[in-house]
C-alpha cells in the first residue's frame, strides 16, 4: 500500500510538470518521453490540462449565491433562462 501511494504521488507530480511544460522533468523516470506539440497538448484529457483561473460571475439574482460555486451555477442557469427551485 505504501509503495502504491509513493508511486501515485511521484506519477502525479511528473504528470503535472508534463502538462504544464510539455516535457518531463530532467530528474524524472520518464525523461525519454518525447516533447509534445501544441496539437498533441490540446488533445490531452482535461485532467492533464493546466489549471486556469476563472473570474467568478456576477449573476443578476445574487441573493441565492452563498459560495463562488453557486455563482457559476446560477450564471449558467440564467444564461439558459432557467430558474432555481426556489425561483431565486
Amino acid at each position: 500500500m505504501k509503495r502504491t501511494v509513493i508511486f501515485i504521488a511521484l506519477f502525479s507530480l511528473t504528470s503535472v510538470a508534463m502538462a504544464q511544460t510539455g516535457k518531463p522533468p530532467a530528474d524524472s523516470i520518464h525523461a525519454n518521453v518525447p516533447v509534445l506539440t501544441e496539437k498533441q497538448k490540446s488533445r490531452l484529457p482535461w485532467s492533464w490540462q493546466p489549471v486556469k483561473n476563472s473570474e467568478v460571475p456576477t449573476p443578476a439574482h445574487s441573493s441565492w449565491v452563498r459560495t463562488p460555486i453557486d455563482a457559476f451555477i446560477l450564471a449558467k442557469l440564467e444564461e439558459k433562462k432557467n430558474q432555481t427551485v426556489s425561483g431565486y
